[in-house]
């Protein structure tokens, strides 16, 4: 839609941002729907339609062509559902809006009609390899829409508890067709947080603009790198690195971060995973606290002084609160210190300080400095990247036990993707029909891979960390290795 007074029209008419012409008026602080009256007889000027349209893009805080892309979204969604609504498609899900989502999601287009595969399939084939976004919002629109949910129900409240649970039951849905999807499963805690659920508005579009997300982490585990290469990478920081508060001496109790980088093509690059650590009663000991991630985001404007600053904590079950708050930051790297406002410090829950020393591996002039310098080298000394590491594993529920299942060799054939393990019980082969799961097909025999377990269930896990996939290990067929055998 490249004509402004057609794609405004369609926004008010399509009820995307507010259930009716006056909803949407007062929604943008405009009195009363008289503001749209002369859009409606065909004679707004358009400047003032431009107007309009920039006060709808700051109001949601999205950019003139994602409006764009959200207005095709509902134009191709509703297209799609008056074609999917007469497919008569056997499923065994409770919902065949459920089973439809998901075979949208994987790609999965078996259940659907020969003319479906003939005619549709294609275009949305197309339409996913050519623009993801758009596709994903299809498919969550089309969703909403099969649902007949109506987000314009009650109060924000009532809409927040309601979104809640809908996106419960998509992240539910997926868990139950792409079990195998451990970046899905990480990343719909997040979406699940009343930190995340309270910034959505009240709209349809409020219903899909954080499940389309879960969406495509689903039908892709590296789309979370995608997302991550907004984040700038600090190549001076190193993959670890030690900061204080500036002007803090070092005594008993001070705090001191560290943040490690994830080298490059790694799962999660663009985000610096941290630990708060707090001083113990002598200058070799340093007691874990806090697990946290942090992402300096890229400016968005090359004018700008100071760029987006995006702080976590690690969530590990549904039944822990995902929280995240903003800031803005800039980097001296002269004086090696950051300079932080956070939006709001009383969201500081993991109280980082407005500005940060960074603690180099060269010896400092300054005498405080010459201080932390000398006890944080001995601390790197005293494997304080492995304390950091069983922290966080501790945290995450994870441990990996090497000693007792060292894998030895992978070998892929058309039938059998399979691994050959030592184990405390001897030398064993795990394997598992390469079409059990579509990734399979893809996996090459050097991708790394290890053996994970969950501490909670102790159940044990094939994990292809890079690829962002776990199989749990029950699910392959075990033997004697054939070379130990034949001995």
């Amino acid at each position: 839609m490249d004509d402004k007074k057609e794609l405004l029209t369609y926004i008010i008419e399509n009820r995307i941002f507010g259930s009716s012409w006056s909803a949407l008026a007062k929604c943008l602080g405009y009195k009363g729907r008289m503001a749209f009256s002369r859009l409606k007889e065909g004679n707004m000027k358009l400047s003032t339609v431009e107007n309009i349209i920039n006060d709808i893009c700051i109001h949601f805080n999205m950019p003139y062509s994602e409006l764009v892309d959200v207005t095709e979204m509902i134009k191709k969604g509703k297209i799609l559902y008056d074609i999917i609504k007469d497919e008569d498609i056997a499923t065994d899900c409770n919902s065949q809006a459920d089973r439809i989502l998901a075979d949208l999601v994987t790609l999965n287009f078996q259940n659907f009609s020969d003319d479906f595969n003939m005619y549709i399939v294609p275009h949305l084939n197309e339409l996913y390899r050519d623009d993801p976004y758009v596709y994903f919002g299809v498919v969550m629109f089309l969703y909403v829409k099969m649902l007949k949910i109506n987000p314009y129900e009650g109060n924000i409240g009532k809409f927040h508890n309601s979104l809640k649970k809908h996106t419960s039951h998509i992240c539910s849905v997926l868990k139950e067709h792409i079990p195998e999807n451990a970046i899905g499963h990480a990343t719909t805690l997040a979406y699940l947080s009343d930190s995340i659920i309270r910034n959505a508005p009240q709209c349809i579009w409020g219903l899909m603009v954080y499940n389309i997300h879960i969406l495509r982490y689903f039908a892709d585990p590296d789309y979370v790198n995608q997302i991550l290469e907004l984040g700038v990478a600090f190549t001076e920081w190193g993959d670890f690195s030690y900061w204080h508060e500036t002007d803090v001496s070092y005594s008993e109790r001070v705090r001191l971060w560290t943040l490690f980088f994830r080298e490059s093509s790694s799962p999660l690059h663009g985000m610096y995973m941290g630990q708060t650590f707090e001083a113990g009663k002598d200058n070799e000991t340093f007691i874990p606290k806090e697990n946290f991630s942090l992402i300096f985001w890229n400016k968005e404007s090359d004018d700008d002084e100071y760029a987006t600053i995006q702080a976590c904590n690690f969530v590990n079950s549904e039944s822990e609160e995902y929280k995240v708050y903003y800031g803005t930051y800039i980097y001296d790297d002269e004086n090696e210190e950051i300079t932080i406002k956070w939006n709001d410090e009383k969201e500081n829950f993991l109280n980082i300080p407005s500005r940060l020393k960074r603690i180099t591996k060269e010896k400092p002039a300054e005498r405080d400095e010459q201080v932390w310098w000398n006890i944080i080298r001995r601390f790197d000394d005293n494997d304080s990247l492995k304390i950091f590491t069983e922290t966080l594993l501790n945290r995450l529920n994870t441990e990996y036990p090497d000693d007792d299942y060292d894998i030895q060799d992978v070998t892929i054939s058309r039938k059998l993707f399979t691994l050959t393990i030592k184990t405390t019980d001897g030398i064993k082969e795990y394997s598992i029909p390469i079409d059990a799961y579509p990734f399979l097909k893809n996996l090459r025999v050097f991708d790394e891979v290890t053996i994970k377990k969950d501490t909670r269930t102790e159940e044990l896990f094939v994990s292809w960390p890079w690829a962002g996939y776990d199989i749990p290990l029950r699910e392959f067929n075990t033997k004697i290795s054939s070379a130990i055998a034949e001995q």
